[in-house]
């Protein structure tokens, strides 16, 4: 059963042999000729057919033969089983209804039944038992031995390390020696050195964890090992992983909050938006144009269709905005596809009128048409207009005084403060919210040529360059308009772990393991440097060890790894990084 192959194909022209088995969990079979296994089957029961008697075994053969009946109809077989009882299948007097429909389907085969005891059956036995096997294994990392001449000249653990030697003391203020290892509360002391480095590496993405976080990582870690600063050099280590910074990275805020500009006047510089998957209304509008005047935060909602294009927003806006208001200096809105055309783009250019284009998920920008506010001294109306709109009480004759502004200032006097009160309070409140959103964030200055993470949403995707779980370099080609740039906020500086490893020379190669990944697999080198002692050899990736030395690279392969020599390289993992240029 042991030795390949371990199954072959059925000769139709000999006896097959079915043997099956059953027991309060599961049913199970094996189809064979001449004592080589064919085919396996197995089928789990549920709560009902668990509450089976022994005499309903039956259900077991019925299930077994259904599964093979293309193999058994119309050839004669020998059935295997270690209930006796079977034996005198055909000449039982009283069957209730369940019976005898199994003895009915039982007639179309034609077998001979032979009793086989259970110590015998081990193969089908086994199929249906829970099996309670014990696993020994054996591991052996290469490196561990060599802690112990670390510690004499390690600057945390020496003086430990001397007083046990020297007494020969086994424990002493929760430090134990054993073996010639040094373990703090039952944790193995790990000197100084590149361990630390290949240990985190191990219980952070190794194969058998996930990549965890700090806390997990942490806890994984400081469960076995102990060394000074433990916590620092492992929350290091997991922030400069790439593969975290790749997957599991959020979006940062890379610059301070800059503020549009203040208008002057209102009615000059204005934002829009548009409001979509509302219910539909008697005219079948299903959204609304938002239009917001950026000086005095009057709102204009125009109903119209999610449907319209370019050519018929313009319409509207010419006749509910610009026939109220004039000709406007800016225009804010964000990159739908209405205001990125080119005959939205022509229109307003040729009007004088400037477009300025806002980022998804960017309030400081169009973030008003998002949710007005009221940060002004005054009412919308006044600050268009310069007086208060009537109320129902002006309606009435009342005695009251008339308003000093309409009887003794200029009314253009009176406007003038009014704006000026108004831009006052806009640059006080501008102000108070930069200041409160800059005190949680870092101005970071990028320069040309500095590595970025940047999260895009899939639409900004070049077409071809995107798949679900793997993040790739994008490219973008030709002049960056601003459908391509990528602003500030929706960039990540990546963190780079420090080579805190000796480049020097490679003396020898001790050792090479095969890590196993979900694509594959690749292998990875326990090198030693010259004139470096042992505890500083480290793990590198086949492709750094073939550019540091090459030929003992070379030569490795062909002592160590000969089905690997022939290909050339021996594998590599498919989620392997790339070198970016």
């Amino acid at each position: 059963m042991g030795q390949a192959p371990v199954l072959k194909l059925p000769d139709f022209s000999k006896f097959f042999e079915v043997v099956y088995d059953a027991s309060h969990v599961v049913i199970e079979g094996v189809l064979s000729q001449e004592g080589h296994p064919i085919t396996f089957f197995s089928e789990k029961l549920n709560d009902t057919r668990r509450r089976y008697s022994i005499y309903d075994i039956d259900y077991a053969l019925i299930q077994t033969l259904k599964h093979w009946r293309p193999y058994l109809i119309h050839r004669e077989f020998i059935l295997y089983t270690d209930h006796d009882y079977l034996k005198h299948l055909n000449s039982q007097s009283k069957l209730n209804a369940r019976h005898a429909c199994w003895m009915d389907y039982l007639q179309q085969f034609e077998f001979v039944i032979r009793h086989k005891s259970g110590a015998e059956n081990k193969v089908a036995d086994a199929l249906s038992r829970r099996p309670h096997l014990l696993h020994v294994f054996s591991t052996n990392v290469v490196g561990f031995d060599n802690i112990k001449t670390e510690y004499a000249n390690d600057e945390d653990f020496n003086n430990i390390w001397s007083d046990l030697s020297t007494h020969q003391y086994t424990s002493s203020n929760d430090y134990m020696l054993h073996d010639g290892f040094l373990f703090y509360k039952s944790r193995l002391c790990v000197p100084h050195g590149s361990f630390w480095e290949f240990l985190i590496t191990e219980l952070h993405g190794g194969g058998l964890v996930g990549h965890f976080g700090h806390d997990k990582t942490f806890a994984i870690v400081v469960d076995q090992f102990y060394w000074s600063r433990m916590r620092r050099y492992v929350y290091t280590m997991v922030d400069r992983c790439r593969i975290c910074q790749l997957n599991k990275g959020t979006k940062q805020q890379a610059r301070l909050y800059l503020p549009l500009p203040i208008p002057d006047k209102p009615w000059q510089h204005i934002s829009m938006d548009f409001v979509l998957g509302l219910p539909r209304t008697l005219r079948q509008h299903d959204s609304i144009m938002v239009v917001v005047d950026r000086f005095s935060k009057m709102s204009h909602f125009i109903p119209c269709h999610k449907t319209y294009d370019a050519s018929k927003v313009a319409a509207i806006f010419l006749q509910e905005i610009v026939c109220l208001h004039g000709i406007l200096t800016s225009i804010v809105f964000d990159k739908d596809v209405k205001f990125v055309s080119y005959f939205w783009k022509t229109l307003w250019t040729k009007m004088g009128t400037k477009l300025m284009f806002s980022n998804a998920f960017h309030p400081q920008t169009d973030g008003q048409t998002e949710v007005t506010k009221r940060t002004t001294c005054c009412t919308p109306f006044e600050v268009v207009y310069g007086f208060r709109p009537s109320t129902p009480l002006d309606v009435n004759s009342l005695p009251l005084p008339p308003r000093p502004s309409e009887v003794a200032l200029d009314f253009s006097s009176y406007m003038r403060a009014v704006h000026e009160e108004c831009k006052r309070h806009l640059t006080i409140h501008t102000n108070s919210y930069a200041a409160s959103t800059n005190a949680k964030r870092k101005d970071r200055q990028f320069n040309e040529g500095d590595m970025v993470l940047v999260r895009l949403r899939l639409e900004r995707f070049p077409p071809g360059s995107f798949t679900k779980l793997h993040a790739h370099l994008i490219e973008f080609k030709g002049d960056v308009d601003e459908n391509s740039a990528i602003s500030l906020p929706e960039a990540t500086p990546v963190r780079v772990l420090e080579n805190t490893t000796p480049r020097d020379e490679i003396a020898a190669i001790l050792d090479h393991q095969f890590v196993t990944t979900r694509r594959g697999g690749y292998y990875k080198f326990l090198v030693q440097w010259t004139n470096r002692p042992n505890s500083d050899s480290v793990w590198l990736q086949a492709s750094e060890v073939k550019r540091l030395h090459p030929h003992l690279f070379d030569a490795y392969i062909r002592q160590n790894l000969p089905e690997s020599s022939s290909s050339g390289e021996p594998t590599i993992d498919a989620n392997q990084e790339k070198d970016i240029p």
